[in-house]
Parts: structure tokens; sequence; C-alpha cells
């Protein structure tokens, strides 16, 4: 085999260069990108809110103007907190009884782990960062994220007291009120995870330069293939709730209010429908001993969502599942690291970021409520997807890494890349890339 002239000025490092310096900016935004975060989120929630409650001025509920009770910095308060994973706790006085629910706002939840991680993707774009300049930052901002939690929780109490009386009695002021611990717990992993993926994506992987990207670590490689996973999952939930919202609205004559004021859940029904048309089940448990309601008062129930949803919202959001894992398929092919591009562990990344996706989801896809009194439960409710749905995140996984070798790039055959590639002819029935039988690195020290 000949190999071409050496010709180093043309020659760039066969690693990306790496970001080791903690600048001034790291930490403002690992500081305040939480805060934006919140405080976006809240300003859109609080928009929504008031344009369907506008609409709701004269809607009249057991006597009571729901528009008087429910105003928006009240619902876009109450909604931030149960973005936040806080447990909404409804207190009355006098103190009768104690209940407790969560209902999961996944709107909410998308919208401040997004800002949080593009701040942090753009102060590092263009060069990679090093392990510590990832996590130290990330847990700054996962620590702010959960000081906000639990202040919110703390100090904000959503008044729901309606005044006045229901049958003959006067109604008792009502209150909704989150625990700050439980908060703080769960803003920890959402701000950590969510700045962490943002620093360590910040060279974008592209079929021009996917070949010079090689680095020491497989982690960003994983990274990107949990980012793609993330990006169809989004597209896809948003066009099933798009689907599920109009349907509602064409079929059952859902009011356009309603939808407004509902947006803090648009994508947890998105998610539902579409991971039901996938093949996902949904289970529940409920336990109502303590009201005395007899034999049927606790049981579980495990439903195939397919079957209850309806039919042009299921289609449509199997469609778009369809086409999302064609685009990531392309994308990945086209975009991964051509170290991991051949061999038995090169089956097993974009399996890995569909699955840990798919987990993450079902961990905060859930909802539960808890009623107790003078301490004694009286009954309690939760329900979830089944969690045989991260098998078939894995096995979408699976699916999007064999249709990628369709879509796979071949590198140039030049010194532009860093490696010396031995000619096609040389290595019958083998594409020529980096690392191939026969391939000689330019850099000695950097295996190929």
């Amino acid at each position: 085999m000949s190999l071409p002239t050496p010709m180093p000025a043309m020659t760039p490092p066969l690693l990306a260069d790496v970001r080791r310096d903690f600048g001034a900016r790291t930490w403002i935004v690992a500081l305040l990108s939480p805060v934006i975060a919140v405080v976006v989120t809240f300003l859109i929630t609080l928009f929504f809110a008031w344009l369907g409650l506008r609409g709701m001025s004269g809607l009249d509920m057991g006597g009571v103007n729901l528009a008087e009770v429910l105003t928006a910095p009240k619902w876009a308060a109450l909604t931030l907190l149960l973005a936040l994973g806080g447990t909404a706790r409804v207190v009355a006085e006098p103190s009768l009884f104690d209940m407790s629910f969560f209902v999961p706002a996944l709107t909410l939840t998308l919208l401040i782990g997004l800002i949080i991680y593009f701040l942090n993707q753009w102060v590092g774009r263009g060069k990679r960062n090093s392990t510590l300049l990832v996590w130290i930052p990330a847990w700054v901002s996962a620590g702010v994220l959960a000081a906000i939690g639990a202040g919110l929780a703390a100090f904000m109490r959503v008044d729901l007291s309606p005044g006045g009386a229901f049958m003959g009695q006067p109604i008792p002021p009502l209150a909704l009120q989150a625990s700050p611990l439980f908060t703080a717990l769960t803003c920890l992993p959402l701000g950590l995870f969510a700045a962490g993926f943002g620093r360590m994506t910040t060279v974008k992987s592209t079929p021009r330069n996917r070949f010079t990207l090689t680095a020491a670590s497989s982690i960003p490689t994983y990274a990107h293939a949990v980012r793609l996973a993330f990006t169809a999952f989004i597209l896809v939930s948003c066009i099933s709730a798009l689907a599920f919202g109009i349907d509602l609205m064409v079929r059952q004559d859902a009011s356009i209010e309603w939808l407004l004021v509902a947006f803090p859940f648009f994508l947890t029904t998105g998610v539902v429908t579409m991971f039901g048309a996938v093949g996902a089940s949904f289970a529940a448990m409920y336990d109502a001993t303590g009201l005395g309601m007899g034999p049927n008062a606790q049981g579980d129930t495990t439903l195939l969502l397919w079957e209850h949803l309806a039919t042009v919202p299921a289609i449509i959001a199997l469609i778009s599942m369809v086409l999302a894992l064609v685009w990531t398929a392309y994308r990945w092919g086209r975009s991964r690291d051509p170290r991991m591009e051949f061999g038995a562990i090169a089956w097993t990344v974009m399996p890995f970021g569909f699955g840990a996706t798919t987990a993450v989801i079902w961990g905060i896809a859930r909802g539960s409520a808890k009623m107790t009194a003078q301490g004694m439960e009286l009954a309690n409710a939760s329900y979830d997807l089944h969690w045989y749905l991260i098998f078939i995140g894995i096995g979408l996984g699976l699916v999007v890494e064999a249709f990628s070798r369709l879509f796979r790039t071949l590198p140039p055959e030049t010194m532009a890349t860093g490696y010396l590639t031995p000619h096609a002819s040389d290595i019958p029935h083998h594409p020529s890339v980096p690392g191939a039988p026969g391939g000689v690195a330019l850099h000695p020290e950097y295996p190929a």
C-alpha cells in the first residue's frame, strides 16, 4: 500500500481541543440559568392562564365564580410547583382532613430543562468541556434550582377559598402548599442533568467534522445519542398532544379556553398518546379502605392505552413516531463518532439513548393522591405508565441503530481528517474508515 506524502501543516489534531478554564461567564450562567428558566416559564404559563381564564369570567360552578377563585397568578404558581416536582397539599381550616396530590406538568418541566440546557450549551459552544468543567457548574445550577424550588414551596401559598356556603354549611378556607424538602429533592436531578448535558454537547457533530471530533472518552457519543432520543420524543409528544387537543375540540366540543388553561399539561397528554400508540400500558392502584367502602375499596388495574385512545390522534402519533425514527437514524448515521461505528459496542449506543430517555419519562410521568384525617390514612391512589415501557424504548433504539447503517458517511480519503486511510480496493468488502484493518494514523501517539 502506498501512502500519500505527509503534509503536517494540513493535518489537524486527532483529538478535539478541550476547554479546562473556569471563566466568569461559566459561573454567571451556572448561577443565573435556573433563575431565568423559572421566571420565563412562569411568565409563559401566566400568559396562557390569563388568556384561558379571561374567557371563563362568567363560568359558574356550584354558585362559585371560577374566575374569582382560580386567578391566572394562582394557576401559574400552582402548576410551576407541580412542574418542579412538588406535591401540592390541600390545607383546610379547621384542619378536618389532610389531602395531597401530584400531577406532572411536563410542559413546564420541559421548558425549564430546555432553557437551562441551551444556556449552558451556549456558554461553552464550539469546544468540548473537561469533565470538571461539565459537572461542577452543573451541580451549581442544580443547587440553585433546588433552592428556588424549596423557597417557592415554602413561601408560595395558593389560596383557593371560594367563600360562601354549600348546602347551608359555610365552605372552609382552602389553600394549596407544596413540600419544600420534596420539591428541592426533585429539582436537583432536573437542574443537574439539564446543565450537565448542555455542557457535554457544546460541539455539534456533523458529517463534515465528525472524523475530527474523535475523543479518548466515549461519553460525548452517548450524550449525543441521548440528545437525539430526547429530540425525537419531544417532537412526537408535541405533535401527539396537538392532535389530541384538536380532536377534543372537533369531536368533544371542548372549549379553547379550557385547553389554554391546561397548557402546563399539554406535553403530559402528548407523552401518554405517543407511548400508547407504540404499545404502552397504563397502570393504576387505589386503596380507600379507610373510607369504609367495602370489598371494592382497593385494587389495581392495567389498561392497554391503544384500546382507549381516540383513533385519529393515535394514528397521527404512530405516523409521527415512524417519521421521527427515520429522521433520527439519518441524523445518527451521519454524525456519530467513527470510533464507535463498528463492532458489538456500536449496537449499544442508541438503545442506551432511547432506553435512558424512556426511563426518565417513565419516572416523571406519574401522578398520585392521598387523603388522611387525624394521622390515619383514609385513601390513596397512584397511576403511571407500565414499567415495560423502558423495553419499548430500548427496542426503538435498536431500530434506529439498524436503520442508521443505511445513512452513514464514508471518510474523505484525504489528510483533512487526521488519518491515512487505505484505498478501498486494499480492504475487500470493508469501507475505508478510520481504524479499519490496514489503516495508519498520521499521529502515532493517538491510535486510530
